[in-house]
Formats: C-alpha cells, sequence, structure tokens
C-alpha cells in the first residue's frame, strides 16, 4: 500500500481517441494521422490504446459519449458548458487551418444490490456502505485484493483494489494488467466510501505538440472529470477538449543541456536589488498564468 494520503486523479482514453481521430476526421474531411513524439509516455499511451479505445467508444450510446468539432473556439466551450463544465479553451484563431474539438463521456451505473449504510472506515476516518456479496466477484493480483462489482448498465462493473502507488494516464495501464492478470479467490461483501467529486481537472499539457503527417499539431489540450459513488449507484463524466492549427510552423522542443536548473513547477520568484535583502516584490505563478506557447 502507498504511504501517505493519495492524491485524486483520474483518467480515460476513450475520449481523448474519440476526438483525435474520429471526430476531428469526419469535421476536416479525411483521415487524422496523429503520431506520438518519442519519449512522450501521454501521446504514445494515446497512440498505442487508440485502436482498443475506439472499439470502446463504438461500445457507448449517444448519450454516453457526445463529441463535437468546429473551427472556432466559442462553439466547444459553448458546447462544454451546455454539458456541465467549466474548461475552456484558449482562442488560437478561426476558420481554416484551426480546429476545436471536445468529447464528453458520462458513465452510470445502478448497483444491482443496494448498499446498506452504518458502517465505518477507520483508516479514512469516513462513513462507508456495504454492498452484499451477491454478484460480486474477487480477484488476487499481486498481492492485492480486486472486488469486481457489476452495475444495472449492461456489460459495465466496477473494479476497486487498494492504491498501487499509480496514478495519472500510468493508472489506465496499471489497470489493464490488472485486469488481465488477475486470478480468481473468494470473498463476501464490500464496505466503500461515499465520495462525489464535483469537477477535477486533469494535467494533458505534455499531449501539446502531438502532430499528424499533414501538418496538424496539437496546441491545447484540457480533461475533466466529475465522480460520484454512493450506495445507491457509480457516475462518471469525463471531457476532454483540444485546439490544433495546420501549416503553422511550430519548432520542436528543446532538449535541456547538462546542468540545466528545469523550472518545471510554479514559478516563486523575487525581483531584487543588488546589496538589499528586502526583495523588491515577490510572486508564485501558476500554470494557469503560464502562455500556452512562446511568440
Amino acid at each position: 500500500m502507498c504511504g501517505g494520503e493519495s492524491m485524486t486523479t483520474f483518467y480515460t482514453t476513450i475520449p481523448v481517441s474519440h476526438a483525435l481521430w474520429p471526430v476531428a476526421a469526419e469535421f476536416v474531411g479525411n483521415e487524422m494521422t496523429w503520431r506520438p513524439q518519442r519519449g512522450n509516455f501521454q501521446q504514445e499511451l494515446i497512440y498505442t490504446y487508440k485502436e482498443e479505445s475506439l472499439r470502446l467508444a463504438n461500445l457507448l450510446t449517444r448519450r454516453e459519449l457526445v463529441a463535437m468539432a468546429a473551427d472556432n473556439c466559442d462553439a466547444i466551450n459553448q458546447f462544454l458548458k451546455n454539458l456541465g463544465f467549466n474548461i475552456s479553451l484558449d482562442d488560437q484563431g478561426n476558420g481554416l487551418g484551426y480546429l476545436y474539438a471536445a468529447s464528453v463521456m458520462k458513465l452510470f451505473g445502478e448497483w444491482l444490490f443496494p448498499g446498506v449504510k452504518g458502517y465505518f472506515l477507520p483508516l479514512l476516518g469516513r462513513p462507508g456502505f456495504r454492498l452484499p456479496a451477491t454478484g460480486l466477484g474477487f480477484y488476487e493480483y499481486k498481492g492485492r485484493t480486486v472486488v469486481e462489482i457489476p452495475t444495472s448498465r449492461r456489460g459495465m462493473s466496477v473494479l476497486v483494489s487498494e492504491p498501487s502507488c499509480v496514478g495519472g494516464p500510468s493508472q489506465a495501464e496499471d489497470w489493464l494488467f490488472t485486469s488481465l492478470g488477475k486470478k480468481k479467490s473468494k470473498g463476501n461483501g464490500i464496505i466503500l466510501p461515499a465520495i462525489t467529486v464535483t469537477e477535477i481537472n486533469v494535467d494533458l499539457s505534455k499531449l501539446q505538440g502531438m502532430k499528424t503527417e499533414d501538418s496538424w499539431r496539437v496546441v491545447q489540450a484540457l480533461m475533466a472529470f466529475k465522480f460520484a459513488l454512493n450506495q445507491r449507484h457509480v457516475s462518471l463524466e469525463a471531457a476532454f477538449a483540444y485546439s490544433a492549427a495546420k501549416g503553422i510552423v511550430f519548432e520542436d522542443p528543446k532538449l535541456p543541456e547538462d546542468g540545466d536548473y528545469i523550472a518545471d513547477h510554479p514559478l516563486n520568484f523575487a525581483l531584487v536589488m543588488q546589496g538589499h535583502a528586502l526583495p523588491l516584490a515577490v510572486g508564485l505563478v501558476g500554470r494557469e498564468h503560464m502562455d500556452p506557447m512562446i511568440y
């Protein structure tokens, strides 16, 4: 089990692949040949699991997976707002040579047998509810118990296990290996915490720079999640949005040199006068105020 308190993270490849390939291709009128930059894990993950992601996308209904593409930013931001998400793309330009797209996945499933309240999870210090053993599947993988909980949404289950110290995009691949490698075991019911996540953003900035063979390039990529788990049901909503430009010359990122300090973090700075310890001004600047491009 991981030490310390785990940070809340989510990830999905489904709306990402959906928006990058079929949604964009339908709008621009030709196949999108996105290729990952070598060594960029986020891009390589999306590219590696493209086909399986699109197969899963095809299993979802139009209510569960909806998308839009446009050549102007406002249309996509309004689309996201209408579907209840606060993320919004920056306007890079409009018309020919610009692409904005979003895909929103909304999943919902009721438990086959409702849970019972009144339990307590002492390590979390939170109340819990219990789902009965009927219908549950119990497995083991690398010393961890994995519980499968079926839902009323045909074919959709929830797998639950203790943290494996993997989060973010890597977690999707970790669960893939868990699903393939888990071995049947025995168990009874399961006691779970109630959870409500109203909206949380996920950093997909490393998708920036992903290119097609005909010079489309991702300029901005955003993702947000909503999640709820209680004694009656599970629900998850995921929104992915990106902007791309075509025919604009971008330089590939240069590699740092030996000994470089890489300020890949919120910028903590001070403006100082030589010979004086007291700074003229100080600041701490987060990613939301950092330019997506350097002009």
